[in-house]
């Protein structure tokens, strides 16, 4: 028995110095993804396929570590379990001993290797991988950043990106203008203009000076040139690049609601008191900051851009799940828990609530797409401009102004 005891140690010891091997791994991308947590990852009964999110394999490490660790403990204890039933079985021991083993040091051994193991899961891997998330460093930031500030009828700004992204194209004008971006090949890449906008302008609205701000979103490619030039009289123009994609995840019994900022990145008041079933985030309508806002019933990123999502809650405890992204954090009534991943490809799955929240706990799950930058751009903007006939902020601002 002694010698089994000093063997379990051992294994365990063994597994603690293999899980410290993979320490430098615990940063490391798909690509450098380690052959044992890839073919380990099929008999754990993971998603199939690695994780859609540049931070998921390092979960998936620790997770597989974790378990292997639990086989081993499992493994050894069983065996010893046994082999318990067997040595001290009634036939060979009539009468009990309560002494049982005079020496603890097999024992102690045992319970060494164990503790040594599990302490390099928390040194090695645990806190390494839960600094790299909360590090304020390395956490995306919000907002956008300025490229350029365009001259009506000037020279025109030229831009080469060093990587794929979103850039956002911004117009203000009193008069008739319009932005414009080629290519090298001189093609056509995106145009804003504002004519038929400034036709629906009321002279009346008093929100006239920020409904005449308009702007569309756009992606660009890395490594290739591109012209933005602006033209007509007075334009106040620029292009942004958009370095994070910033939504408010909040959830309700029982369903996801996404509420996207729009293209000034600025979100408008809220107020529950005017929380209604056509209304249901409580949005004050008509305010210059919420102008551009919108509201879809799922969660839609695009790939290859930092996603910021603020989770919070209308009623009680939830909790946002996404799998294939590696996703899970509570939603709690009164705070915005930010969380941020990036994407690596397109798909389309599930939000799960994680979280026992009433009677339709079960049934609560949400749409999560994941498109490719030009895909985002579109939908972004046939949701978020006011002046757009068909999008959710055009209806809403037509309801309000009936009301």
């Amino acid at each position: 028995m002694k010698d089994f005891l000093k063997l379990y140690a051992l294994l365990a010891t063994l597994f603690g110095m293999f899980a410290a091997s993979g320490l430098d791994t615990v940063h490391a991308n798909e690509a450098a993804e380690s052959e044992f947590v890839k073919k380990t990852r099929p008999y754990l009964w993971f998603p199939e396929g690695s994780p859609n999110s540049e931070h998921g394999s390092d979960i998936d490490e620790m997770i597989i570590y974790v378990h292997v660790l639990m086989l081993v403990l499992f493994v050894g204890w069983s065996v010893y379990f046994i082999y318990a039933l067997y040595r001290f079985r009634k036939s060979k021991n009539p009468t009990a001993d309560y002494h049982g083993f005079r020496s603890k040091i097999p024992t102690t051994i045992a319970e060494g290797g164990v503790i040594l193991a599990e302490v390099v899961l928390i040194i090695a891997f645990a806190i390494p991988l839960w600094a790299k998330v909360v590090d304020a460093d390395k956490f995306p930031q919000e907002g956008v950043t300025t490229e350029a500030t365009l001259k009506a009828n000037g020279a025109p700004h030229e831009i080469e990106p060093e990587e794929d992204g979103l850039y956002m194209l911004h117009l203000d004008s009193a008069s008739t203008a319009s932005v414009a971006v080629s290519d090298e090949e001189n093609n056509l890449v995106a145009n804003l203009d504002n004519t038929e906008l400034l036709e629906k302008l009321s002279t009346q609205d008093t929100l006239k000076e920020e409904r005449r701000k308009i702007s569309k979103m756009i992606a660009l490619k890395a490594g290739k040139k591109y012209s933005i030039k602006a033209t007509g009289s007075g334009a106040n123009a620029s292009v942004s690049k958009m370095p994070t994609i910033v939504v408010r995840v909040i959830a309700e019994q029982f369903k996801w609601n996404g509420l996207y900022s729009g293209f000034d990145g600025i979100y408008g008041r809220q107020e529950m008191k005017l929380a209604t079933v056509e209304n249901p985030l409580g949005r004050v309508p008509n305010t210059a900051e919420g102008l551009d806002d919108f509201v879809v019933e799922k969660v839609v990123v695009p790939e290859g851009v930092s996603v910021i999502t603020h989770i919070s809650s209308k009623d009680v405890i939830h909790c946002f799940k996404v799998i294939p992204i590696r996703v899970c954090q509570d939603a709690i009534p009164g705070l915005q828990i930010p969380v941020h991943f990036k994407a690596k490809r397109e798909m389309k799955t599930w939000i799960t609530c994680a979280q026992l929240c009433g009677d339709g706990h079960a049934a609560m799950r949400g749409d999560f797409e994941v498109l490719t930058q030009n895909d985002f751009a579109d939908w972004w903007n046939q949701n978020s401009g006011w002046w757009l006939k068909d999008s959710p902020v055009s209806k809403e601002i037509a309801t309000a102004t009936q009301d």
